[in-house]
């Protein structure tokens, strides 16, 4: 492709890369600096995610994340899964799968019906190749014009966001199967969610955030796209969105990473499910990652600090307030063992 325009142009085109990620990964990675590639992963990525968008007909003010609690009183609970079955109820899904979300009656028997194949033209496999590829360009491309990579991290974080989405169909087939097959993709539930259909609902909700951006993390991971990274986090409004990203400071910890995510808690609400995610993911990579001591200790920090906004909700919590905090909290350990030989 770097050698023959003619064979970049026909790779580049009709979204025939979608199947070998791996071109893209080497036709950018040669001299770094391929805007062409980033421009067209940039447009299909946006006609993709449309394309999915439109045949779900989810409504656009659909927010369930912000409804979640650090934790959920019944009535929040309630409250968001309304949401969830309005929102599939007003989409353009088939009847056979809003029939399981409402229960009214879905014949387990048939849990992958043709009815869920609404997505099989240009759908969500494709789009999660898409996305694979526009990862891997966007990270190979150090010396592209910073405006063109910013264009297309915020296209592909509205990827996440439409992903985390439409994963909201696989949710009754998950919860009750433990396994769904959608439209060329396999999900598996690993681990113990409950003993509940609502209570694996509402823990495979939990996971969603989480589980998208590791799709992408082995892909776009850099510790050159660091200040990118953190200057797009600081400037995006949209919640779920801006929360997927700070998942991502978390697992790649660029420099700057630990400041960011302090300003994060600081302006995330107490009892809030984005409050327990991050603290959740900061425990996690607490306990498994191995770091130098200088790292551990932010992330020490601001686990003490997610944990003290969610028992004061004092709006920036600081040393003094975390040090008088932390000794009236029982239950749950602060800070899980490490388990790193």
């Amino acid at each position: 492709m770097h050698h023959d325009q003619n064979f970049a142009n026909f790779m580049l085109s009709d979204r025939r890369y979608a199947n070998h990620p791996e071109l893209i990964e080497f036709y950018t990675g040669i001299d770094r600096q391929r805007e062409d590639a980033l421009n067209v992963l940039k447009a299909d990525l946006e006609r993709c995610r449309s394309e999915v968008e439109q045949k779900c007909g989810f409504p656009k003010n659909m927010d369930i994340y912000s409804l979640a609690q650090w934790n959920p009183s019944e009535g929040a609970l309630e409250q968001m899964t309304t949401e969830i079955e309005e929102g599939v109820r007003d989409s353009n899904l088939p009847s056979e799968i809003k029939d399981r979300f409402a229960d009214q009656g879905y014949d387990l028997a048939r849990p992958y019906n043709q009815g869920v194949s609404i997505l099989s033209d240009h759908s969500l496999i494709y789009l999660m190749q898409t996305l694979r590829a526009a990862s891997k360009a966007l990270r190979n491309s150090d010396y592209v014009e910073p405006s063109a990579k910013r264009a297309l991290l915020e296209e592909i974080m509205r990827c996440w966001e439409q992903l985390s989405i439409v994963l909201l169909v696989v949710l009754p087939v998950l919860a009750d199967k433990g396994e769904a097959f959608f439209d060329g993709a396999n999900f598996v539930l690993e681990g113990d969610f409950g003993p509940t259909a609502s209570q694996r609902v509402m823990g495979i909700l939990a996971e969603i955030p989480g589980n998208v951006i590791r799709w992408s993390r082995d892909d776009l991971l850099s510790q050159k796209m660091g200040p990118l990274l953190i200057d797009v986090f600081n400037q995006e409004q949209g919640s779920l969105r801006k929360h997927e990203l700070a998942l991502l400071l978390i697992l790649q910890r660029p420099r700057g990473w630990a400041a960011a995510i302090q300003a994060y808690i600081s302006a995330t609400q107490k009892n809030s499910f984005f409050l327990l995610n991050i603290y959740r993911s900061l425990r996690t990579e607490y306990r498994f990652s191995y770091v130098s001591n200088a790292t551990l200790k932010e992330i020490v920090h601001l686990i003490r600090m997610a944990i003290t906004k969610h028992v004061t909700g004092a709006k920036e919590p600081g040393v003094d307030l975390i040090e008088k905090t932390m000794p009236r909290i029982s239950g749950d350990p602060v800070l899980p063992p490490r388990e790193v030989p």
